[in-house]
């Protein structure tokens, strides 16, 4: 323990060995869709991991298809997953996730840092490259501790959890099934709170096809598709609290074109939320019931495509052992530790639907993240270190002993 409390103090002392860092990386543009910022960011987190791993590997995402304002499915190419793994014959194993990408383009004015009286203000550095840090120190505080030799670890770092990580889904679930709980450094909520359960989310898209006509020669020989598509809005605008927890939000209506024409094609973008996973059949039995009305009429037709790309996260015994034991850290150290549920979702959730224990908001402490204000409490990244290298610490020397439940 000496070992890890003078690593430990050495971060507080020399601040700019974290926040050099974490400067560095968030003024690097790393948009879900900007390969140039994801690849340069990559070369940075593979010199910082690859001195602690026994294995470094790029992984090239799964193809990715998105609706474009046509109507019609595009490829879009994904930047690479890193995984780093350290001792995987050891008998416990931990996964410690989180991504590199942002919700800020190219193109956003949002791109540089700032610091001011103890707050750090710029894109992406609390959600969630903040929480890249925290696993870099928590691991190399483990490292230096003597005790590691227990403990086998995986570092899965993914370029496109804010569009869902379709690219990197299947490595997750990979590393789900060979790892015995998961620590995901999503940043804490803004009042500092631990989340316990998430609802589960879906991003869906609407494409009603129609028949153009002339609307003032032959108007009745169309047949308008934003006409139907607003119907259909109102009726996914209806499933809103048909079971507990259900709500749908459509974001966003395209289509249309000159007045003089009447439209043949019309989209809709929605999410659902929900917090029962039996509900995801209820919504999907509502889209094949739309798209049987709808396609009935003449001329008419409507594709719904889309998935819940995040099942709900419901919080097990399992889960609730570890929220225990950070709590218990948290106490010993006169740190805050409330836990609430959220409707926002996270890569824990798909770790969560494969079974693993998980704790998903790890990271730091700060607000207004997706914003031009979004910022991290600079204290708080080292209280989080802190949290995590002592809860891996006490795991690797017994001092925490994991239930069976977790080996099963």
């Amino acid at each position: 323990m000496e070992a890890l409390e003078k690593i430990l103090a050495r971060l507080i002392d020399e601040e700019s060995l974290i926040l050099d860092p974490l400067i560095t990386w968030s003024e690097i543009n790393t948009g879900s869709y900007n390969l140039n910022g994801l690849a340069q960011l990559q070369t940075l987190l593979i010199e910082s991991f690859s001195p602690l791993a026994d294995h470094s590997e790029r992984l090239p995402s799964a193809p990715h298809f998105r609706v474009n304002s046509a109507g019609e499915k595009e490829g879009m190419e994904l930047g690479t997953t890193l995984r780093f793994r350290k001792r995987p014959e050891a008998p416990i194993q931990v996964l410690l996730a989180i991504h590199y990408d942002t919700v800020y383009g190219p193109d956003h004015p949002f791109q540089k840092c700032q610091v001011s009286e103890g707050i750090l203000n710029g894109p992406g550095v609390l959600d969630a490259k903040a929480g890249i840090i925290i696993i870099l120190n928590a691991l190399k505080a483990l490292e230096a501790s003597g005790v590691a030799e227990n403990l086998g670890w995986e570092v899965v770092l993914n370029p496109d959890e804010e569009i869902g990580s379709p690219g990197s889904l299947k490595y997750l679930h990979e590393s789900a099934t060979r790892n015995h709980f998961a620590l995901v450094y999503e940043p804490v909520l803004a009042n500092a709170d631990y989340v316990s359960s998430r609802k589960g989310s879906g991003n869906f898209t609407a494409v009603m096809r129609g028949k153009s006509a002339h609307a003032g020669r032959n108007p009745e020989d169309g047949v308008n598709a934003m006409m139907h598509l607003s119907k259909l809005v109102t009726e996914l605008m209806e499933l809103n609290g048909c079971r507990p927890g259900f709500t749908v939000n459509v974001a966003k209506v395209e289509g249309g074109g000159p007045f003089n024409m009447v439209p043949d094609l019309a989209i809709a973008r929605f999410n659902i939320r929900l917090q029962n996973p039996d509900d995801m059949k209820l919504a999907y039995n509502a889209f094949d019931q739309f798209k049987l009305g709808y396609g009935s009429i003449d001329g008419l037709s409507l594709d719904i495509s889309g998935e819940f790309f995040s099942p709900p996260k419901i919080f097990s015994d399992n889960d609730q052992f570890l929220a225990d034991c950070i709590s218990e850290i948290n106490d010993d150290h006169g740190l805050r530790h409330s836990w609430q549920s959220t409707g926002g979702v996270c890569d824990g959730n798909k770790l969560s639907s494969k079974g693993l224990p998980v704790i998903d908001t790890m990271g730091a402490h700060g607000n207004y993240l997706h914003s031009p204000e979004e910022f991290l409490r600079i204290s708080s990244l080292h209280e989080k270190i802190k949290v995590t290298a002592l809860l891996l610490y006490k795991i690797a020397a017994g001092e925490i002993q994991l239930p069976e439940t977790f080996f099963k």
